[in-house]
């Protein structure tokens, strides 16, 4: 027989300490769930927060398990707002059609989606393809190196205000930056270290570059001026981290290039 504890674990429900004794309003539920489902937009291209099961449609990861403990604490049903990538998911802030979402925190999207303290932080790095001259990542940003990145996502957004030489290559998803970089068209990869771990695994020879440009981090989103959800995401963030519930989530996933955003110190603590 399984447990309870473990049985809520596999099942993604909302079990202590995280979800205990969180009071919810009737506004937070008024802005979080005002139909009564909680819907959550979701980047299909960030694996590192969400997969697809490509026979059952089952979606599994960070993102899910966190949605549905915060789906049980409002007493909502988890609806799920998939997204092919993430500049569509933010536009989805504009149109209404999510009340939380989760993805990096950027201060490009802060005009439309204020967001938690981050959960999770995402390394990003570089990739080089077999035979580079580029050995480490102080070599990328040079006159003449050319650096392949989804259009508009967290990194494109972080190198777009930092990069003094190099010239980025924009393209329309992470496959597109990949095989940017296999033919030629580009000098470097960049994007989540996880990803391009599994794209070195695959491609002999072809080298990620030791250490990371940033940790990414990635946080709970909502509509900007729906000031009583913020409030009340930020305390469940900071709970699910304190709790150690985020880094038990994120050790079931297995997701490489990942960790758990420290927590703020405790209410009172020095």
């Amino acid at each position: 027989m399984i447990k309870l504890p473990y049985l809520a674990l596999l099942m993604g429900i909302c079990i202590a300490p995280m979800c205990a004794a969180q009071e919810v309003s009737a506004a937070v539920r008024s802005e979080l769930s005002p139909g009564g489902s909680l819907r959550v937009g979701l980047n299909l291209t960030n694996t590192a927060t969400v997969t697809k099961d490509p026979s059952t449609g089952d979606l599994r990861g960070v993102a899910v398990d966190l949605s549905r403990a915060l789906a049980q604490a409002l007493g909502a049903k988890f609806e799920p707002v998939l997204y092919p990538t993430a500049p569509k998911l933010a536009e989805g802030a504009r149109a209404g059609q999510w009340d939380i979402a989760f993805l990096a925190i950027d201060p490009a999207r802060s005009q439309d989606i204020a967001f938690t303290a981050a959960y999770m932080q995402v390394l990003n790095s570089y990739m080089v393809p077999p035979g580079s001259a580029i050995q480490k990542n102080a070599d990328v940003d040079q006159s003449g190196i050319r650096i392949a990145v989804h259009e508009r996502n967290a990194t494109d957004l972080f190198l777009s205000r930092t990069l003094q030489h190099a010239t980025l290559v924009r393209v329309g998803s992470e496959s597109a930056a990949l095989e940017a970089l296999r033919g030629g068209q580009a000098d470097v990869l960049a994007t989540g270290r996880g990803l391009l771990l599994e794209h070195a695994s695959r491609w002999p020879n072809a080298r990620v570059l030791d250490g990371w440009l940033r940790a990414v981090g990635h946080g709970i989103g909502v509509p900007a001026a729906r000031e009583s959800a913020l409030k009340y995401l930020r305390d469940f963030v900071e709970k699910a981290k304190r709790s150690g519930q985020v880094q038990q989530m994120l050790d079931r996933q297995a997701v490489l290039g990942v960790v758990a955003a420290p927590a703020a110190p405790a209410s009172g603590s020095q």
